[in-house]
């Protein structure tokens, strides 16, 4: 079976296939027109250029591990889960416990956690501070790694576990910070990880976090923001297999087994023990008990009944109006729905895959506690 691989760049493609035809000085001048635009195009549109290659043209595997990154709330445990209790991947080390909102456990590492939680602490910060973590600090963190502040060895057991020589099964890293702290663990690797990204739908996210934490509307889809452009951000250019909640849920087979190849074959991370998912496995973490925000469906259907669209995306991917936590017309309901508006936005491209392409516009994270335009900053 044929399969794509990112190549060289375009000049270089062709130079090396039309010149030698040009000076065969055969008929092959339309063939080389069409395959420079060609190039030109999905240069313009990607960033890079695709070509075949069949199967034996694929290197041995050769990447260790995955670094999965997701928002909190984005079901990031049920694929954790899927993919240690099911493929057989490693997490190592001490595991968190299984809590109220993740009774089949987390998949992560505690001292990951403790690590991110440190990265973020000494710069004055926490997982859900939107107003500052857009603006974490590699350098700081390196420095505060040197001088001592943050813990060496607790990092270096973590890495170590990761880089270990002749490794035969592939290790999982999991804890939805890593969205904005990835370059630090990049920069104490001996290799390149797989990423595998995944989103939610903004709303399911915010209602969610609204439900667990009591945040507002506009705190949950700041932070849905901040962790997605950081996550895409910080992973592009390393092989990125991007997957979603809603395809999980849809049709968990199939898409597990899409993941496991992407990653196998685009991306030549080892294999992991098992190959194949089980049904028990899928009825085991694909169920209603760990969708978290169990009611949160229904709230969210309640909240775009019936609802005025107030934005359309293109390609069946809108933005209704919600239900709001403010009073109609207020300074703080626009700000929600300004807010509101660039996640969707988002969202709709993640769905297209726009959102991925190399001119792609992210949106501007310095700009989501702005007010929103025509609102006097002192009202």
């Amino acid at each position: 079976m044929t399969t794509f691989r990112r190549q060289v760049p375009t000049t270089t493609l062709t130079s090396t296939l039309c010149r030698p035809l040009l000076r065969s000085r055969k008929a092959y001048l339309p063939w080389c027109i069409f395959f420079m635009l060609y190039a030109f195009l999905t240069r313009r549109l990607f960033g890079h250029v695709y070509i075949m290659h069949s199967p034996s043209a694929h290197p041995t595997p050769s990447c260790p591990g995955v670094f999965l990154l997701g928002m909190h709330r984005s079901s990031t445990s049920v694929l954790s889960g899927l993919l240690v209790q099911g493929f057989g991947y490693e997490v190592g080390g001490p595991s968190l416990p299984p809590a109220e909102d993740n009774p089949k456990g987390f998949f992560e590492r505690s001292d990951v956690v403790d690590m991110n939680n440190a990265f973020l602490n000494t710069q004055g910060m926490t997982w859900d501070n939107h107003d500052k973590i857009g603006g974490y600090n590699l350098s700081l963190t390196n420095s505060h790694l040197s001088s001592g502040v943050i813990s060496n060895a607790t990092l270096g057991d973590i890495v170590n576990f990761y880089n270990r020589a002749g490794r035969t099964v592939p290790y999982l890293h999991k804890d939805p910070r890593t969205c904005l702290t990835l370059p630090v663990w990049m920069e104490h690797l001996s290799h390149r990880p797989a990423i595998l990204f995944t989103y939610r739908h903004p709303l399911e996210v915010a209602m969610s976090l609204k439900k667990r934490d009591n945040f507002p509307l506009v705190k949950g889809f700041k932070l849905w923001i901040i962790y997605n452009v950081l996550a895409v951000r910080y992973s592009s250019g390393y092989c990125r297999v991007v997957t979603s909640s809603d395809a999980i849920v849809h049709d968990t087979l199939e898409e597990m087994a899409r993941i496991l190849t992407d990653l196998s074959k685009r991306c030549h991370v080892i294999p992991p023990p098992n190959v194949t998912l089980s049904s028990t496995i899928v009825d085991a973490f694909v169920d209603h008990s760990l969708q978290h925000n169990t009611n949160g469906k229904h709230q969210e259907e309640e909240q775009l009944s019936n609802a005025t669209i107030l934005q359309d995306f293109g390609n069946g991917c809108v933005a209704p109006k919600i239900k709001s936590d403010h009073a109609e017309g207020s300074r703080d309901e626009m700000k929600e729905t300004k807010v509101y508006l660039m996640a969707i936005k988002l969202f709709c491209a993640f769905k297209s895959g726009r959102a991925f392409w190399k001119n792609y516009e992210m949106p501007d994270l310095s700009t989501l506690n702005a007010p929103p335009s025509g609102v006097n900053k002192t009202t």
